[in-house]
């Protein structure tokens, strides 16, 4: 099926249970380069359809996973999110609490985040001494929580927080990482280590806090921390690691029209 077929839309919609300590600001990843949608086209109608159906299909399901199909194709949609970039057809909002995105394209059938549906985000403040000592525990505690999100078979909700000890001026580090539940645990690995592999090119290693949002996984680490609940992964470990399921919600979609 060709890729940009007139009125075929793809969404997927991710809402955070365990919700950050400050309010957010939607990010937007919007792109126009394969057209504009009409609010009378079968893409306009597709989206209401799913936006309609999804959020009572994801309450009612045991994992918070939900997806649904009507119509025919070409049409085909996957529901998210059209209000911060009107009318264009492949859109991406980020929020602390929950990630919405649409497009023509069906990104997911990729298990790695599309560069044109990615945010990268950082703080703004910077660390001042022991520099390269803070991005190599940064850079420890991620990649240990991905290693340890890619061993978690039989959890439905592929989303750990966790905690380094750093130094006096900032006791702790924290991590986020997540995927998309159908992704499997090596499929999950994977799209967190090429985010985490961006970092280099995106970030100074000397930054606080930066996150890699996109529609499949999701990366971020600052010096506070950041996320409700409890930590579920805390560096050094004197023993085995306690991992405390907070939740992830995930909503996506295919429709026909």
């Amino acid at each position: 099926m060709p890729g940009h077929a007139a009125g075929y839309v793809v969404a997927s919609l991710l809402i955070a249970l365990t919700l950050p300590l400050a309010a957010a600001i939607p990010w937007p990843a919007c792109n126009s380069s394969t057209g504009n949608y009409t609010a009378n086209s079968a893409y306009g109608g597709n989206l209401r359809l799913v936006a309609a159906a999804l959020p009572g299909n994801v309450s009612s399901s045991a994992t918070l996973f939900a997806t649904a199909t009507t119509g025919t194709a070409p049409n085909t949609v996957f529901e998210q999110a059209q209000k911060m970039c009107p009318d264009n057809k492949r859109v991406a909002i980020f929020y602390d609490t929950c990630l919405l995105g649409f497009s023509d394209q069906d990104f997911l059938t990729s298990t790695t985040n599309s560069d044109d549906q990615e945010v990268f985000l950082y703080n703004g403040q910077y660390v001042t001494s022991n520099v390269a000592q803070f991005y190599a525990t940064t850079y420890e505690l991620l990649s240990s929580m991905v290693a340890y999100i890619g061993t978690m078979d039989n959890s439905s909700n592929r989303f750990l927080t966790g905690s380094i000890a750093f130094d006096a001026a900032y006791p702790f580090i924290y991590g986020l990482t997540s995927c998309n539940p159908d992704l499997t645990p090596g499929q999950c690995r994977g799209c967190l280590d090429t985010a985490i592999a961006e970092m280099p090119q995106q970030f100074i290693p000397s930054t606080k806090g930066a996150r890699i949002a996109g529609l499949r996984c999701i990366v971020r680490y600052e010096v506070y921390r950041f996320f409700n609940g409890s930590t579920m992964l805390q560096l050094p470990l004197p023993g085995p690691a306690a991992i405390q399921d907070d939740g992830m919600c995930f909503l996506s979609s295919m429709l026909l029209g």
